[in-house]
C-alpha cells in the first residue's frame, strides 16, 4: 500500500488535504510572501487566520461537513474558470441551452420560430427502404441511424 499524507488522515477518521485546503494554503502562503514586502499587519492576521482555518479543516473529523464545503468551493471555482476559459464557447452554449429549454418547454410564438429552434437541435433523414423520416439530435459526428418503421440500419453525418 502506497503512503500518502492524505491516506494517513483517512486512516485517523480525519478529512485530511483536499483541493479546498491546498487552495486555502496557497493563498494563505502568498499571503505571507505579501506581508514581507509590505509589512502589513491587517494582511498577516488574515494570513494566519486562513492557515489556522485550513488547519482545523484538515483535522476535521466532520468528513460530511468538510466534503459539502469542497463541492461549493469547486462549483464556484470551475464556473470562474469555465467561464475564462472560453467565453465566446461559453456564451453559445448559453444560447443553445435557452433554445433546448424552450424546445423543452413547448413555448412558440409562431411555427416559423418552432420550425428554427428544431433545425438547430435535430436533423431529418429518410430512410432508404420505407422513405419514413427520422430525426436525429445534431453534433454527433457519424452514426448509426435504425428506423423505427422497417428497423434498416444506415450510417449518417449529424
Amino acid at each position: 500500500m502506497k503512503f500518502t499524507v492524505n491516506s494517513y488522515f483517512r486512516s485517523k477518521g480525519r478529512n485530511g488535504f483536499d483541493k479546498l485546503g491546498i487552495f486555502t494554503w496557497s493563498v494563505s502562503i502568498a499571503l505571507f510572501i505579501v506581508t514581507v514586502f509590505s509589512h502589513s499587519f491587517y494582511v498577516y492576521i488574515i494570513a494566519v487566520a486562513l492557515l489556522a482555518w485550513s488547519v482545523c479543516r484538515m483535522m476535521s473529523k466532520k468528513i460530511d461537513r468538510r466534503y459539502l464545503e469542497e463541492q461549493t468551493f469547486l462549483k464556484f471555482f470551475y464556473n470562474i474558470k469555465y467561464f475564462f476559459s472560453d467565453t465566446k464557447n461559453w456564451f453559445s452554449r448559453k444560447k443553445f441551452a435557452s433554445v433546448q429549454n424552450r424546445e423543452r418547454k413547448r413555448v412558440y410564438y409562431s411555427e416559423k420560430e418552432k420550425a428554427r429552434a428544431d433545425a438547430k437541435l435535430y436533423k431529418y433523414y429518410s430512410c432508404p427502404d420505407c422513405s419514413q423520416k427520422v430525426r436525429v439530435p445534431r453534433g454527433h459526428g457519424k452514426i448509426e441511424i435504425t428506423c423505427p418503421k422497417c428497423g434498416r440500419k444506415f450510417i449518417k453525418r449529424t
